[in-house]
């Protein structure tokens, strides 16, 4: 987070933003959608009337996604999480083999040009 900014700081309007756009993902109408959160919203908030029954079943579609910080999600997170703590040590290990790798291969260039170097020093001070 940059502190002079507060650019990454975690405001109430976060959880209204998060909301939103939520129930718009999961399909639910705009209007629907607003007057979920208070708002008026064009001629909707005058004429659209929905029964509690209908409008849990609009809630409803977007439940799974505005539900967090239960035992279900956590274990799935956490699952989740195991799986890339795995892949990111088998990643290491591989980017350590890889290292070694190009360390062994920069040696034996070393060598192969000293090698050659030598050989050449060699052969103009035969043909000296």
């Amino acid at each position: 987070m940059d502190n002079e900014s507060k650019r990454f700081a975690l405001h109430p309007y976060c959880f209204r933003k998060y909301f939103f756009s939520n129930m718009l993902s999961a399909g639910i109408d705009r209007g629907i959608t607003e007057g979920f959160m208070g708002h008026r919203f064009g001629e909707d908030s005058a004429y659209l009337r929905m029964s509690d029954k209908e409008l849990l079943e609009q809630y409803s579609k977007a439940a799974d996604r505005l539900t967090f910080l239960t035992s279900e999600n956590n274990s799935a997170l956490k699952s989740r999480m195991g799986q890339l703590e795995d892949e990111n040590k088998d990643l290491k290990t591989r980017l350590e083999r890889l290292e070694a790798i190009s360390v062994e291969r920069l040696v034996l260039a070393a060598e192969t040009r000293k090698q050659a170097s030598s050989h050449k020093r060699k052969r103009s001070t035969r043909n000296d």
